[in-house]
């Protein structure tokens, strides 16, 4: 492992510090916590007494630390809302595990102390910092330029082969067999793993082609066309061959454009609540999923053969879980799967199964809560027939995205703290007493009545 760990994982404080010295506050907070995502380590340090020293940790820190030193007021404008309420519920379904398991108070509260850091820190950045207008405009934009500074190093990585991460830190954040494709590589860059870059490539394709089509304020970047960089990034994330995330982007992009022409918002609400309905199938037994598998064999035998494997574990995960199905059975690997010799035989893929298998019905139910909860309150703040306006437009792509990783934690377990952060800005627009509304000249593409998507793709 490089010596540039640690650096880069301490010396991220100070980074924090000089942008809040540089920037305004809010922009200081978004470059932080892209930066975080993007470019720090997959590495974990673990002190005595302390929560996991991870890069999300570390982004929450140094801004929530540079907050209060350098923008201290902002913290005293803020009000509990019942959202808050939804999100210090989830972080506490460990210490309901714990104890209703019999692991005890200290084991319960330790855990919660990582949900703290991972979960309610960038909830609660999202909350200060993302409330109106305007903040919603440079977060929108901000995972845009995210995707577009990404696009390049993900074509690195398609032609060499995922070696930036090695490159820079000394190793692979994942199984390099795991990016290998059926044609070239599929990228990791700086993240754990390829689908994980797949879905941050597909929100920044749908952020690009929102202010492209819709919002207009903008036409060139560096003197190019706008147009031609979000076909760049568009193009990148298809060449990144990441399937579930390309069919997630088509089916939310299509969702708004319906949404928006036909002013219904039933088509991202049924995004948005399908992984509790496809949940609730599959713990009561009423779907299984082998008819995906049928369906997949159809189109690669490999991936059906992958996908089945992961529907035979989650089938022998869920029976167990099914013993302890309200709090689940806590920490410490006694939700999985061990043979007569005692060694883990269970493989978990997608993020429901570790949540029910650890936390039960209740974790889900939080889990649920904090990520479809401020999507439909958005929806029913801003039904369709406010999506004309630039300033609604604008939250659109970004409610759309946390429905979208809502869908993908159905199969892949790909945490993000931008999700989180996203999510806390839904909160706070739905909650607050300012309601979106532009105040700039409605400009022609906004009165455009098609999506681009289609014609894209």
């Amino acid at each position: 492992m490089s010596f540039l760990i640690p650096i880069a994982m301490f010396g991220f404080i100070p980074f924090v510090f000089w942008l809040y010295g540089r920037f305004p506050a809010r922009r200081a907070a978004l470059v932080a916590f892209l930066a975080a995502w993007m470019f720090l380590p997959n590495f974990t340090y673990s002190f005595p007494g302390m929560p996991e020293y991870d890069r999300t940790f570390a982004a929450s820190l140094a801004v929530l630390m540079a907050t209060f030193f350098r923008d201290r007021e902002r913290l005293a404008e803020f009000r509990w809302t019942w959202g808050d309420g939804l999100m210090l519920f989830w972080c506490l379904t460990p210490l309901f595990a714990s104890v209703s398991n019999g692991l005890g108070l200290y084991d319960g509260v330790s855990a919660v102390k990582n949900y703290v850091t991972a979960w309610f820190a960038p909830w609660l950045i999202g909350r200060l910092y993302f409330r109106d207008a305007e903040s919603i405009k440079e977060l929108l934009w901000g995972v845009f330029f995210g995707a577009l500074i990404y696009a390049p190093m993900c074509w690195v990585e398609m032609v060499m082969s995922p070696q930036l991460h090695h490159w820079v830190y000394g190793y692979h954040a994942h199984d390099f067999l795991q990016t290998v494709r059926s044609i070239g590589y599929r990228p990791t860059v700086f993240m754990q793993h390829g689908l994980m870059v797949g879905m941050w490539m597909a929100g920044g394709s749908l952020a690009g082609l929102v202010l492209w089509r819709w919002d207009g304020s903008v036409k060139k970047l560096c003197g190019v066309p706008l147009k031609y960089l979000v076909l760049f990034v568009v193009g990148t994330f298809v060449a990144c061959q990441s399937m579930g995330a390309l069919m997630l982007l088509i089916v939310a992009g299509a969702a708004i454009a319906v949404g928006r022409k036909f002013r219904m918002r039933a088509p991202l609400t049924v995004i948005a609540l399908l992984p509790i309905i496809a949940v609730t199938l599959k713990i009561t037994g009423g779907w299984t999923g082998h008819g995906i598998v049928d369906l997949a064999s159809r189109f690669s035998e490999e991936r059906a053969a992958s996908f089945e494997f992961r529907v035979l574990n989650e089938e022998m995960l869920i029976e167990k879980a099914r013993v302890r199905s309200v709090f689940g059975w806590g920490g410490w690997g006694r939700s999985r799967i061990y043979d007569v010799e005692g060694n883990d035989i269970s493989v978990t893929d997608s993020f429901w199964i570790i949540i029910f298998g650890e936390l039960g019905i209740v974790g889900l139910v939080a889990f649920a809560g904090i990520i479809a909860g401020p999507v439909l309150a958005f929806l029913r703040r801003y039904p369709p027939r406010t999506w004309r306006d630039v300033a609604v437009a604008r939250a659109v792509p970004l409610a759309a995205l946390l429905a979208m990783y809502f869908v993908d934690s159905i199969v892949n377990d790909m945490k993000s703290p931008l999700y989180t952060l996203i999510a806390g800005a839904l909160i706070s627009l739905v909650t607050g007493t300012q309601v979106l509304k532009s105040r700039e000249p409605q400009v022609s593409p906004i009165a455009a009545p098609a999506f681009a998507l289609p014609r894209v793709l």
